[in-house]
């Protein structure tokens, strides 16, 4: 599997522990952010090749947040994957999901994120 730089954002810091261990166990760069504000900083300061979000995050929506990376320079490309997740599929079916390249359940299972990552990377 090729390795990917991957920006996640996870406002539940226990599960963001977990992912970031789940993305260096399978073999990726990952880097984590707490807010959508956060994350705007660092992809503003770093390319990514996939960035995942929590759709419902505490400063602002995942959309939003969406939007905002699509902006910046060297985003505007179909090159950066952007994946759209939550725990409730709710909030999945109300994400704006047209601003995702795809809008997940979250799903903590090494295999399972290892899979989809491989079927989300398809195209690059």
């Amino acid at each position: 599997m090729t390795p990917y730089k991957i920006l996640y954002i996870e406002d539940y810091e226990p599960a963001a522990i977990t992912l970031d261990f789940i993305l260096k166990d399978i073999g990726h760069t990952p880097t984590g952010a707490l807010t959508g504000a956060e994350a705007l900083e660092l992809a503003a300061e770093n390319h990514y090749d996939l960035i995942m979000i929590d759709v419902k995050l505490p400063d602002m929506p995942g959309h939003v947040v969406a939007e905002k990376i699509r902006a910046l320079p060297g985003y505007q490309s179909d090159r950066t994957i952007i994946i759209g997740h939550s725990a409730d599929i709710d909030h999945l079916d109300n994400a704006h999901s047209d601003v995702f390249d795809f809008a997940e359940n979250k799903d903590f299972e090494p295999h399972a994120i290892s899979r989809n990552i491989q079927r989300w990377t398809q195209s690059l």
